[in-house]
């Protein structure tokens, strides 16, 4: 079996090739970051250093061309409470109600994704 290679595995690399999707939803979560980042009017370095990571490394979230590591992630979701269907699928459920509000009112789409029915969508 050495030396065969698979269509998303190769042997010189350790992690299969990015497909487009992939790609697209690095974007918006580097966009969703960066909206929260915005809402609480905070310089990369200031959220960076909040969260426990490099600003290198929050850049690199907010432009795309990283995803955060599972632990990365976990302690991102915490300190800017702030949940995986925000970030993963732009959905406001679960974000803090006050963050929740300014994404709303900087980005109406957002508001859309607010189930209007079950109140603990939002976090208090």
């Amino acid at each position: 079996m050495a030396g065969l290679a698979t269509r998303s595995h190769t042997p010189s690399m350790g992690r299969p090739k990015r497909t487009t999707a992939d790609r697209q939803l690095m974007r918006d979560v580097g966009l969703r970051l960066r909206w929260v980042r915005e809402a609480r009017g905070m310089t990369q370095a200031e959220i960076a250093d909040q969260v426990g990571v490099s600003d290198s490394a929050w850049s690199l979230y907010e432009r795309g061309l990283r995803f955060p590591d599972i632990f990365e992630a976990t302690r991102l979701l915490a300190k800017l409470r702030i949940s995986r269907e925000y970030l993963l699928e732009g959905r406001l459920s679960g974000v803090e109600a006050r963050l929740a509000i300014q994404l709303a009112a900087a980005h109406p789409h957002l508001a859309k994704t607010i189930d209007m029915d079950d109140r603990t969508d939002i976090a208090v």
